[in-house]
């Protein structure tokens, strides 16, 4: 019985050397890709200026993935390869997971090249022995303490992507999620859900708050909250 947890864990190594042959095989595709290309630019060591369309509808195509899929897997195996191959090498070692792998990269993903390799020396080494929480906050500080004048830069560009997302469940009901929003206006836009929730629940209304904050959330944004 206490060998499970030591096997699982050699399962998850495992699992780690496999998916970064895969990336390294993506990442692959991409250079080949770019070098057919004549206005794409491939650098000495093979890596693609730019993923190419081409690469994109290969791997779409062969992992059975939608196109925007396969675009984010292509980018995150051709960062792994070159931009952050410290970070592509533990994967494939078993020293860390893809989950991790991938919160370094897409931490990093506004940073220079050197300011994105200086975060990554600071981090892989106690990287394995977080959790996906810890991992984002020692990311959190040491992106803000590589590049401090950027934080404000960073934020603007994040923002600038900023969207609204349906997805369907399986029980036929859905999640509708905002991204990038403005921190502040998020925050009071969530302390006014709360406080209509509350003012709901003490003139009687049935349920628990999280239920509650869904029934404002939707009246408020289709305009049937009762007065």
């Amino acid at each position: 019985d206490g060998a499970l947890a030591g096997v699982a864990a050699s399962w998850r190594r495992l699992a780690s050397w496999a998916q970064a042959g895969e990336l390294a095989a993506v990442a692959r595709i991409a250079s080949r890709s770019a070098a057919r290309d004549p206005k794409i630019a491939v650098a000495a060591d093979g890596r693609p200026e730019r993923i190419p369309d081409e690469a994109a509808a290969q791997v779409s195509l062969g992992l059975v993935m939608s196109g925007y899929n396969a675009s984010w897997w292509l980018d995150l195996a051709v960062t792994l390869a070159w931009r952050l191959a410290a970070t592509g090498a533990a994967l494939a070692a078993g020293v860390i997971d893809l989950p991790r792998a991938r919160l370094i990269a897409e931490a990093t993903s506004l940073l220079s090249e050197e300011n994105a390799r200086a975060v990554e020396d600071q981090i892989l080494p106690a990287a394995p022995e977080l959790t996906s929480a810890g991992l984002r906050a020692a990311l959190r500080r040491a992106v803000i303490a590589a590049d401090p004048g950027g934080a404000e830069r960073r934020r603007k560009e994040s923002e600038a992507r900023a969207k609204i997302c349906l997805y369907p469940d399986e029980e036929g009901t859905a999640a509708l999620s905002g991204y990038s929003l403005p921190g502040i206006g998020a925050a009071a836009a969530m302390a006014r859900i709360s406080a209509l929730a509350r003012a709901l629940k003490a003139s009687g209304a049935g349920g628990g708050i999280d239920l509650l904050r869904a029934q404002v959330f939707l009246g408020l944004l289709c305009g049937t909250l009762p007065l």
